[in-house]
Order: C-alpha cells, then sequence, then structure tokens
C-alpha cells in the first residue's frame, strides 16, 4: 500500500489488535511539538491559537511536498482515513477500541454519533477500508524476513532511532535494506571502509582482530557507522557467527536523506554521532585490553 498525504487529515491502521498512525500532522503544532522544550514553554493561548494553522495544504501554493510511505498489507488489515473534525474528540485507542467491536455497516455512523456528543465543532469526514484476502501472499516458508510494521517497532526500540516519529521511520525504512547472512560470513573486514551502517535483527557477529576475538553483538546492535567519516577504516573483522539478519543503511543513501530530508536526517544524524562517541570508546577499551 502506498499513502500520500498532506494536511492534517490522518490515516490510522489496526493490525493484531495494535492501531498505528500512518501519517504526521502537517501542522504547526506538530513542528513545535518536535521541539519539546520550546513547545512546554509556550502559553496555553498560543498553543490553541497554532493548533490547526497548516504548514502544507493543497491548493495553497504551486507546489506542495507530499508525504508518501509504502508498507505491506497483510489480510484483516483495517484503514480509517479521517479529517481532525473526528480525531479532535477521539483518541488512536478509543479509534482501535470502536474499530474492533463494531461492524463496518455501523462503524461511520456510530463514530459520527461519538464525536457529536463530544462537541463536533467542525465537519466529520471518514472512509473505513479494510484489506481482503486478495492481499494474502502465496504460502510459503516462514523466513526472518520483517513486515513494515514490525520494523518499525524494531527500529522505535534502538536508541539510534531516539526522538523519531513513526512518520519518520517509515520514511527511513525507504532506504533500508535485508541482509542475510551464514556463519563465517565476513560483513567488514579490518582495514576496509564499510558501505553501510548494519542493524542487527537476528543473530550474533563476532569482533576480532588478528584472529583474536574482542566482543560479540547481538539483536538490536549496531556496526559500521565509523565509515560515515572519509578516512574512517575498521580496525577489527566483523563475522557471522551463525545464520544473521541484518538490516542495512547503504552510507550514500544515508547522505542523501539528510541532503533532501535535512530536519530527519539531521535528527538522526545527532543520534548516530552520540552512540559513535560511545562505540568509540568502548572500542579503545576493547583494543587496549587484548593488546
Amino acid at each position: 500500500a502506498f499513502v500520500a498525504h498532506v494536511g492534517d487529515s490522518r490515516v490510522y491502521m489496526t493490525r493484531e489488535g495494535q492501531i498505528f498512525r500512518i501519517t504526521e500532522d502537517h501542522t504547526y503544532e506538530e513542528e513545535m511539538k518536535a521541539q519539546k522544550e520550546l513547545y512546554e514553554q509556550l502559553p496555553e493561548r498560543m498553543k490553541q491559537l497554532y493548533s490547526h494553522a497548516l504548514t502544507r495544504s493543497i491548493g495553497g501554493r504551486i507546489h506542495v511536498d507530499v508525504d508518501v510511505v509504502f508498507f505491506e498489507l497483510q489480510e484483516g488489515d483495517r484503514f480509517l482515513l479521517c479529517s481532525d473534525g473526528l480525531t479532535d474528540y477521539l483518541s488512536g485507542a478509543e479509534l482501535l477500541e470502536y474499530m474492533q467491536d463494531l461492524d463496518p455497516d455501523d462503524l461511520g455512523g456510530e463514530l459520527i454519533a461519538e464525536t457529536l456528543e463530544r462537541g463536533g465543532h467542525d465537519n466529520i469526514t471518514l472512509v473505513y477500508v479494510e484489506a481482503g484476502d486478495a492481499v494474502a501472499p502465496p504460502k510459503v516458508e516462514p523466513t526472518r524476513k520483517l513486515d513494515t510494521l514490525r520494523k518499525i517497532n524494531f527500529l522505535a526500540d534502538m536508541v539510534l532511532f531516539n526522538g523519531l516519529t513513526q512518520n519518520d521511520l517509515l520514511r527511513v525504512l525507504r532506504i533500508i535494506y535485508e541482509q542475510e547472512h551464514e556463519a563465517g560470513d565476513v560483513v567488514i573486514q579490518h582495514g576496509d571502509k564499510s558501505k553501510a551502517l548494519y542493524l542487527l535483527v537476528d543473530g550474533e557477529v563476532e569482533l576480532s582482530r588478528d584472529g583474536r576475538p574482542i566482543a560479540r553483538l547481538g539483536r538490536g546492535e549496531h556496526f559500521g557507522e565509523l565509515s560515515m567519516f572519509e578516512d574512517s577504516r575498521s580496525s577489527v573483522d566483523i563475522t557471522c557467527c551463525g545464520p544473521t539478519f541484518l538490516l542495512a543503511i547503504p552510507l550514500n543513501k544515508f547522505e542523501g536523506l539528510i541532503r533532501d530530508e535535512p530536519f530527519l536526517g539531521n535528527k538522526l544524524l545527532w543520534n548516530v554521532m552520540g552512540k559513535l562517541a560511545e562505540h568509540i570508546g568502548r572500542m579503545n577499551m576493547m583494543v587496549a585490553t587484548h593488546e
């Protein structure tokens, strides 16, 4: 599925008892919330004044930036496309409850009635979509591969992606590739410059120097970020200990993200720099211990 979005109407998706907000509001309020300390200092009057002021809309200018995200559908996925006249009154958790409990034929009427009961100051528009069995993939042997939402959950649990919204993570996924390796595969060799930042989803890798093991990295850890600096090359061999599943962010794609989406790219870069400082200190201690 592709979702192309401009403005402050939203798209929600429910899957396996969870609700995901696929879109991010293009309002001054959302932009200010991204700068948490600044937003907290604003008086309530200012917050209310800018709560619905759009930063992007269709028709206001000759050109408009459109958020486009892609993810794999699964049978039973449910979507709610709705205006802020609904979401001003009902939270995501409440929408999930309605979508789980009500027949699709009754959903729209019940949501509108509840919104009007709570005040209903604005127009209320909604569309409900359910993915049927036509989207179900052919039956295949299970693999370690993750669908989009599981990748998002994996990234959201990593310190490397702190401060990124779900919509940010969806955009980052456009430059992430899956890699599968077997035991003994060398991902990065001593003296080589890595071509990617690697995220460990499954399995372990061993860091060694001159054949001597130094450390092991497991699920949720990452490596390869040193090569973001032009003259930096790996001081260790990084070898798969067994079947290993990685997510790779090619460094040229990472640089393109920083160039094309500076706000998102710089948030991610700031996190990488923080982890890089920790990584260098830890590696220096490991190498010194084994020399």
